[in-house]
């Protein structure tokens, strides 16, 4: 594992983010916190796997993180239109049979 310039801001914000995460999460029974609680995980699953990626040496496993890495950015815009339509004032549209379509798309 090699730290440098690169890497060093995105473990960082890794851990803001983090504990942001820890910070919604007791309040997950309020409308909105289950797709902010997504958006935060992917944020740190994209930022984490992004550094590791850059700060690895190995070319297979450079490959694992640059792979991992997408999960992030493929689930986050699920959850900010989630997080839109709950915090509108609108939660009988999220149904689980609504989130499983929509999320089939970037899937």
């Amino acid at each position: 594992m090699m730290f440098n310039v690169y890497t060093i801001p995105l473990f960082v914000a890794s851990v803001i983010t983090l504990g942001l995460l820890f910070l919604t999460f007791p309040q997950r029974g309020r409308t909105g916190a289950w797709p902010m609680i997504g958006l935060l995980t992917a944020s740190v699953v994209w930022t984490t796997s992004y550094g590791l990626m850059l700060g690895t040496a190995d070319p297979a496993m450079r490959l694992l993180w640059h792979n991992f890495r997408f999960v992030g950015p493929t689930v986050a815009p699920l959850a900010i239109f989630l997080f839109a339509i709950q915090y509108t004032g609108r939660p009988g549209v999220v149904t689980r049979r609504n989130v499983l379509i929509l999320g089939l798309v970037p899937f």
